[in-house]
């Protein structure tokens, strides 16, 4: 066969992080970024300079107040929608319900297939960008599931 297999690992994560901080960001940046990453320097490094971070740390407040009721998922998926982040709001969005199911602590097998559920949704809904489709009703339809997944927490929940 003249297909070759070529397989890229990441890196340990000490010299992930010295190689971070060797572009110049501080340790725990780093730190913070490269757990965000998932061990990827690259993804990481690229967050810490274009504040991805910084959007994915909004991403999670937004997803607490929505579950808490201080947000409605109407204006917060005219937020998510209304700029090129949009994309990159819902991938961190999935990343961190990975986050939740992953978790140490999750004992909840029924909250355990809602998270995964959710995931593939968030990841489903990312898809939908690139189509024709309303990104504010699709992002919309996505947090009020998000609701669901959290219905234990949530303390009314506002359209």
């Amino acid at each position: 066969s003249r297909c070759q297999r070529l397989e890229f690992k990441l890196p340990p994560r000490e010299e992930a992080l010295a190689w971070l901080q060797a572009q110049g960001h501080s340790e725990a940046s780093a730190r913070e970024a490269l757990d965000a990453a998932r061990g990827h320097p690259g993804l990481a490094d690229e967050w810490l300079r274009e504040d991805g971070l910084t959007l994915r740390r909004q991403v999670a407040t937004d997803l607490e107040a929505l579950v808490a009721g201080r947000a409605g998922a109407v204006e917060l998926a005219q937020r998510w929608a209304g700029d090129e982040h949009a994309a990159l709001r819902l991938r961190h969005a999935a990343d961190l319900a990975l986050a939740q199911a992953t978790g140490g602590g999750l004992t909840d097998p029924e909250r355990l297939n809602k998270l995964a559920a959710w995931f593939d949704a968030a990841n489903r809904t990312r898809d939908l960008l690139r189509t024709t489709v309303r990104a504010d009703l699709a992002v919309v339809e996505l947090l009020l599931a998000w609701n669901k997944v959290n219905e234990r927490q949530a303390k009314g929940n506002r359209a």
